[in-house]
């Protein structure tokens, strides 16, 4: 649901000057990428579904570190090789400009320290000119 609304808050804020910044999310996402279970259960008002695994935490330890950095939106080296890798040589060309290192960080239960990277605003306007979703 919080990407959703954050992709809802993108749209509803593109303009076609790529300078031009969205308005705060209000919250933080942390992104990642690895393998992970998910399961649909019954609940208390309904179907409800749940993800395990070391990305869904990795995830989660990411989107903590939003709290000490202006910056909403966090993702780790690993999704950022695979999204490169996955958009294709030419798609890829321009595309690590739109991010930032933000340096090496010792999450809570990883033995090494991972790369975070923060995405730039205007990273939008670059997906609407390669017609990425």
């Amino acid at each position: 649901q919080l990407l959703e609304d954050y992709q809802k808050t993108v749209m509803n804020t593109r303009m076609a000057d790529e300078h031009t910044t969205p308005p705060p999310l209000g919250y933080g996402i942390g992104l990642h990428s690895g393998k992970i279970t998910a399961f649909k259960y019954k609940g208390i008002g309904g179907e409800r579904s749940a993800f395990l695994g070391s990305a869904v935490n990795i995830a989660s330890r990411v989107e903590d570190c939003t709290k000490d950095h202006p910056h909403p939106v966090l993702c780790t080296k690993p999704l950022l090789d695979r999204a490169k890798g996955e958009l294709g040589k030419p798609a890829a060309l321009g595309f690590e400009e739109y991010f930032i290192s933000l340096g090496l960080h010792n999450l809570r239960g990883l033995e090494r320290p991972i790369e975070l990277i923060c995405c730039q605003p205007q990273l939008h306007s670059f997906l609407d000119r390669h017609g990425v979703q």
